[in-house]
């Protein structure tokens, strides 16, 4: 299996704090995620892809830490949809199912 080679394309998902930043390193970035030593098969071959692919994310993204809320909510929302795409573009049934089960939102019961 080939790495995983995405561009940012989801310009839409930034605020307008961050979008012209955004657009511009859509044009010219990528972010490539290593998998094809992995057996996506197993689910420790599927945990190690998805930590590679969230690691990958949080350095591409920039880090959440800044002070910044806007900076937060930016990098917060690349992180998300870049993972989603490269979790897509693995296309591995065990990778998705683990990405699935872990970025499910919180849902509360009401009575």
């Amino acid at each position: 299996m080939k790495p995983i080679v995405l561009a940012l394309v989801a310009a839409g998902a930034f605020t307008a704090a961050g979008l012209a930043q955004a657009q511009m390193r859509a044009e010219t970035d990528t972010m490539t995620v290593r998998v094809d030593d992995l057996n996506l098969a197993s689910a420790r071959g599927a945990a190690i892809a998805l930590r590679r692919v969230d690691q990958a994310a949080r350095t591409f993204c920039g880090d959440p830490r800044w002070h910044d809320l806007g900076r937060i909510q930016v990098s917060g929302r690349c992180r998300s949809e870049m993972t989603g795409r490269a979790v897509a573009q693995i296309a591995a049934p065990l990778v998705t199912a683990l990405y699935e089960k872990t970025a499910r939102p919180l849902a509360l019961a009401v009575n």
